[in-house]
């Protein structure tokens, strides 16, 4: 499903929705994402110049989403040549910040947990 499918949604307004990793720091690379399973929709996200993640399809941080649904924020990155993983559900509400922090994992863990959740 393409995320323009929430332009006739009656729950759906234009909002922004952002991200803060708070050991972003620690990390060359973030690789973050906004994932409405029920709708099988995901927005890769954009790191702003303030280090903060926006999701939105084309970068302009505004997005149009549903009021209310369900969805999941996660985050990866590499470091030692370890991975680092958050994940955290959220419902959908007008500008949401969501506060995040990377974790040292396994391959496996990570594949386990990415299952269970989506």
């Amino acid at each position: 499903m393409n995320i323009s499918t929430f332009y006739n949604d009656p729950n759906a307004e234009e909002m922004i929705v952002s991200a803060t990793i708070s050991n972003q720091s620690e990390f060359d690379y973030i690789f973050a994402s906004l994932i409405l399973s029920e709708y099988k929709v995901y927005v890769s996200a954009y790191q702003n110049a303030d280090n903060t993640f926006c999701f939105s399809p084309n970068g302009s941080g505004k997005i149009i989403l549903p009021q209310g649904q369900e969805a999941i924020i996660m985050a990866t990155a590499y470091k030692d040549d370890k991975p680092y993983f958050c994940l955290k559900k959220i419902t959908i509400s007008s500008e949401l910040d969501i506060s995040l922090i990377l974790k040292e994992t396994t391959s496996e863990k990570l594949k386990k947990k990415i299952k269970r959740n989506l």
